[in-house]
């Protein structure tokens, strides 16, 4: 079920499921960073968050409004994990070591399962 790859996954406490498969809670796709072998494994968790930023990336939707900042910490930690797992980046490998909680104010948590 897992990866033996080094993995970065990026969801939202108001995304609604694996390939879109109904209501489940954020927490259920950690199944798909486990695996075996010793390589990076990423959770990145925005609360309120959702595939489509709000509709910053994707179709307006209606009742929301885009999510800018939700946009920001997920590209910025994606990128970061490109970084220190494609090109061997200290600094993008220590800025994925931080507390994401305290640093977006509670609406990120990147974890390492």
């Amino acid at each position: 079920v897992g990866s033996d790859v080094p993995t970065f996954l990026g969801t939202g406490t108001e995304d609604y499921g694996r390939m879109g498969k109904g209501n489940r809670p954020t927490t259920y796709t950690m199944e798909r960073l486990s695996g075996g072998g010793d390589v990076p494994r990423y959770f990145l968790n925005i609360e309120k968050g959702d595939h489509a930023f709000g509709g910053a990336i994707h179709r307006v939707q209606p009742g929301k409004t885009p999510d800018l900042l939700g946009l920001a910490i997920f590209n910025h930690c994606a990128l970061a994990f490109l970084d220190a797992t494609l090109k061997g980046s200290d600094a993008a490998a220590a800025f994925l070591d931080q507390d994401f909680a305290a640093l977006t104010a509670g609406r990120a948590e990147l974890t390492t399962p």
